[in-house]
């Protein structure tokens, strides 16, 4: 990669940052495997508008990323369990906000519910189960799939502010404006004019922070 590239992926990527920080809407473009785009944003700064545009661009599927840690202690268990007891899949049971919501549904019920997930103070206690908001964890950074990287926002925004810990990010895949009957394709970014990450500077970011540790 040359500088010039380099430097580039820095600027857009500091200016998505920027925008997740402030608590706007930013695109995760997956140019790794093609799979599409999400409309993304840190849990903690979730509000009505945005949550409403997630909602009204994606499938209405809102997903929020969390950590191991945070699932087993929020009590966010998984939908499936493998014979172990373990997680068999990333996906927990949905939550809803358990004060601040009505049925739930909402964007500004949602808004609620996310932005209880993004608040460290929050207990089991505070959610109510199943709800309307889907907590998926956030793979090992050996195997950054979709959620990892996705995730690696709110650890670029944590980082940002001299914490070490990373932020929940909720997501949305989008829904072509082409054709509303597919996903958008990663061609399509343009159509909304937010800042955009790229997989594969997230997967960057992964690895150069491992071999800063190491």
């Amino acid at each position: 990669m040359s500088i010039a590239q380099r430097c580039m992926r820095s600027s857009a990527l500091d200016s998505a940052i920027e925008a997740l920080q402030a608590g706007g809407p930013v695109l995760a473009v997956d140019d790794l495997n093609g799979t599409g785009i999400d409309m993304m944003v840190l849990a903690r700064r979730a509000s009505t508008p945005v949550v409403a545009e997630m909602i009204r661009e994606g499938s209405g599927f809102v997903c929020v990323t969390v950590s191991q840690f945070d699932a087993h202690r929020l009590c966010l268990p998984p939908m499936v369990w493998e014979a172990d007891n373990s997680f068999g899949g990333r996906m927990c049971v949905a939550v809803d906000a358990a004060e601040g919501v009505t049925t739930g549904i909402s964007a500004q019920d949602r808004a609620v519910t996310l932005r209880t997930l993004g608040d460290r103070q929050s207990t089991p206690t505070s959610f109510t189960r199943p709800g309307h908001v889907i907590p998926v964890l956030a793979a090992d950074e050996n195997a950054p799939g979709r959620p990892r990287l996705i995730a690696e926002a709110g650890y670029l925004c944590a980082a940002a502010g001299a914490d070490v810990q990373g932020f929940p990010v909720a997501f949305a895949s989008l829904v072509s404006r082409i054709d509303p009957c597919r996903e958008a394709g990663i061609d399509e970014a343009q159509h909304w004019d937010l800042p955009t990450i790229r997989y594969s500077d997230l997967r960057a970011s992964i690895t150069d922070s491992r071999t800063a540790v190491a």
